[in-house]
């Protein structure tokens, strides 16, 4: 199952952005280079005995880098085609296609389709490459496809500069194959809801645009690419300092209030519409974020005991107390 079919059951309430994004986007063409020497998926993390269609797996970077301000070392794939780059509230990931991987070892043994990642460089110029290679479309391996369609994409995170590149390789699809695609980067999301901020690609495959919204069904119904992106394809993104933002609903009650405060774990906090928040420590270090409609519940108990400020966007506070 693609993960836009699962989040398409959802219902979230349109809402428009105050910000420009955080990343700067151009299409590049160059050289596509597989990663052949790399360590690939091993059996005992296959989700069927003889091939995999949605494993969950993480992969360690190697180093520490953010994306958005939401700090991470590693990916996890989640079981549903879906890489998130940081296992916390809020989180971020990516989806390189839309389309439904699967390995085609089902069909073949001998032309099995790999995960597989390394890091190279020094430290402190590092470069994390994740790689689908040869892979196959879940309904084609799953219906004996005799001329499987296959794709090749690789997801390259920079240690020095936090660029982010999605790289395609070799591709046919076959006529049985008839779902659109499009790239997507989503940024402050909550796994819970899936609400956030999604930067989706869409148009020409080979010179996409981006489109910034935080209206799920904008991102789930949008335009898709013309096709799976022409070999040599590089999707860049650039962080250009921005941040995302969400307004202050007009007709908002100015209220906040959270319970219980002292917690040992969980705190529920309300506050009337929808908001953007941040709790930031006693150090003045923003520990969480995301976004809200009338209150959230956050879970308290991986943080350290102390003091923590509470802030909405439209500039209330409250002291939380974790002991």
């Amino acid at each position: 199952m693609t993960p836009y079919r699962l989040l398409g059951l959802l219902g979230l309430t349109p809402l428009l952005l105050c910000a420009q994004a955080p990343y700067d986007f151009e299409a590049l063409t160059g050289t596509y280079v597989p990663l052949d020497n790399a360590p690939a998926l091993e059996f005992d993390m296959y989700d069927y005995e003889d091939g995999w269609d949605d494993p969950e797996f993480t992969a360690q970077l190697g180093f520490t880098t953010d994306i958005d301000g939401i700090s991470f070392n590693s990916v996890t794939q989640i079981g549903t085609g879906t890489i998130l780059f940081a296992l916390t509230q809020p989180s971020a990931g990516y989806i390189p296609t839309l389309y439904d991987l699967a390995d085609l070892g089902f069909l073949n043994p001998k032309n099995p389709s790999l995960i597989r990642w390394e890091t190279t460089g020094a430290p402190g110029e590092q470069v994390f490459a994740l790689e689908f290679h040869n892979c196959g479309f879940y309904e084609e391996v799953f219906s004996d496809s005799v001329a499987p369609s296959f794709v090749n994409c690789a997801l390259r995170v920079y240690e020095a500069t936090g660029v982010i590149e999605y790289h395609f390789g070799s591709s046919f699809i076959g006529p049985n194959i008839t779902e659109p695609s499009f790239s997507s980067l989503f940024l402050q999301f909550d796994p819970d809801s899936y609400m956030g901020q999604f930067l989706f690609l869409n148009g020409d495959a080979a010179n996409p645009t981006m489109t910034l919204t935080d209206d799920f069904y904008d991102f789930y119904y949008s335009t898709a690419l013309s096709g799976f992106p022409p070999e040599g394809t590089v999707y860049r993104f650039t962080p250009n300092g921005n941040t995302l933002s969400v307004p202050e609903t007009a007709q908002d009650e100015l209220t906040l209030s959270v319970w219980p405060n002292p917690t040992a774990d969980r705190v529920e906090i309300a506050f009337a519409g929808r908001h953007g928040w941040v709790l930031v420590d006693a150090a003045g270090r923003t520990v969480r974020r995301g976004v809200g409609h009338d209150g959230i519940a956050l879970d308290l108990t991986g943080e350290a005991t102390g003091t923590y400020t509470f802030r909405l966007d439209n500039g209330l506070t409250e002291r939380v107390v974790k002991h």
